[in-house]
């Protein structure tokens, strides 16, 4: 890593592997501490680089940008963060926070809530020239708990939708096809809630060129498979 970027070196031949940090690095601030190493997260083994973020909107403070399989994402592990420590011991990759005199072991827990947000680009679909109604949309995602997620659709004019989707619920249903109802002791419908993976659908109203998703939660443990947008073209311009 450099001022400029990250480079891998395969053999005799030198590449950029953080075409999509370009923006990040002229706001990193290089008189300040730079590290990185190794790390396993979800028992994938990520590639870490901590430096100090000049962030135009939220202030300079400290950030990773991590790497794996040609995708690069970011976490914070707090607002103090001298540099960090990787470890390799017995064949067990970990990393450490070194903050002053402390040392905290970094994603390491699986369990406890966390706040995360993924966020796309605005994406112009078949083409940005024409319009676009959007209908429906929804979420695959793999989930081991209970999970939900709020769901914020973007356009290049505004947010304009907010949708919390949680995982869906199981029906059961008799051989009339009528849906049955658990209650417990108290009289209160009891919900079977699945788990695993889970294609979660609503309707939506929005239209624009371009569309982005925004989505947030504070669940461990959820993996987002994959998006999807139903729309119909409209007038061009």
């Amino acid at each position: 890593m450099n001022k400029y970027g990250v480079y891998a070196t395969f053999g005799a031949s030198v590449q950029k592997i953080s075409q999509g940090l370009d923006g990040v690095f002229p706001l990193i601030d290089f008189t300040k501490n730079v590290s990185g190493g190794l790390a396993v997260i979800y028992n994938i083994l990520c590639y870490v680089i901590g430096f100090t973020y000049q962030d135009p909107i939220l202030g300079t403070r400290p950030i990773q940008a991590v790497f794996f399989g040609n995708k690069w994402f970011f976490t914070s592990q707090g607002s103090t963060v001298d540099f960090l420590a990787p470890v390799d011991q017995s064949g067990s990759v970990n990393m450490y926070i070194c903050a002053g005199t402390s040392l905290n072991k970094a994603y390491g827990d699986t369990t406890s809530t966390i706040a995360t947000t993924l966020k796309t680009a605005l994406l112009p679909l078949d083409s940005p020239v024409f319009d676009k109604q959007f209908n429906r949309f929804g979420i695959e995602l793999t989930s081991v708990n209970a999970s939900t997620l709020t769901v914020q659709l973007d356009t290049e004019l505004a947010t304009v939708n907010t949708t919390a989707l949680a995982v869906s619920y199981a029906i059961w249903q008799n051989n009339n096809l009528q849906t049955v109802s658990w209650l417990n002791n108290s009289t209160q419908t009891v919900l079977w809630i699945n788990t695993g993976f889970i294609l979660a659908q609503a309707y939506a109203d929005v239209v624009g060129k371009y569309l982005g998703f925004t989505i947030t939660s504070s669940n461990p443990q959820v993996i987002v498979n994959g998006l999807l947008a139903e729309y119909q073209p409209r007038a061009p311009w």
